[in-house]
């Protein structure tokens, strides 16, 4: 059975796919693009890939999970794969290490197909994450308001733009 380990970062997709017992040499995709993720479902088809596993990484891995590529595909969780990669002694951390963990990660750990999403799912967890910048950015304003003005020197025209925001 040939599975793959994929590590995803902001803006590269690094590829180790197993074979048997073995891990072939990484393979760094420069795009975390529409693009960049057909050249690598096109790898992973080319070498019959059977089971692929990605580590929830914030955003960056959803696009490429949700890419329905009709391969069997895990997701897991970052402190899952961290114990994993404990439990199997590795100790240094890289892109290709992390894909090559994965990978033995989908050979030797039940398989929990991911499921996903709808898209209201998706939706309501972007809306939190913009309301929550939001708030930030008006406390933000609000301290930087607070602090000019303490001091006489400060024009008034920066009072009125931070009044403004």
């Amino acid at each position: 059975m040939n599975v793959a380990g994929i590590d995803v970062s902001a803006k590269t997709a690094t590829l180790v796919i197993g074979r048997d017992e073995r891990t072939a040499k990484p393979r760094e995709f420069e795009k975390n693009t529409p693009a960049g993720h057909a050249t690598l479902i096109n790898r992973l088809r080319k070498a019959h890939v059977s089971r692929v596993c990605l580590e929830a990484t914030g955003l960056y891995h959803l696009d490429l999970a949700l890419d329905d590529a009709g391969l069997d595909l895990t997701v897991v969780n970052p402190k899952a794969a961290k114990r994993f990669a404990e439990a199997i002694q590795t100790r240094t951390k890289s892109n290709a290490i992390n894909a090559a963990v994965l990978a033995q990660f989908a050979r030797h750990m039940p398989f929990e197909p991911w499921q996903r999403p709808d898209d209201l799912a998706l939706a309501i967890p972007a809306c939190a994450r913009r309301i929550a910048a939001l708030n930030q950015l008006r406390t933000q304003t609000k301290n930087q308001l607070h602090a000019t003005e303490q001091t006489t020197t400060t024009p008034d025209f920066l009072i009125a733009d931070l009044l403004e925001k």
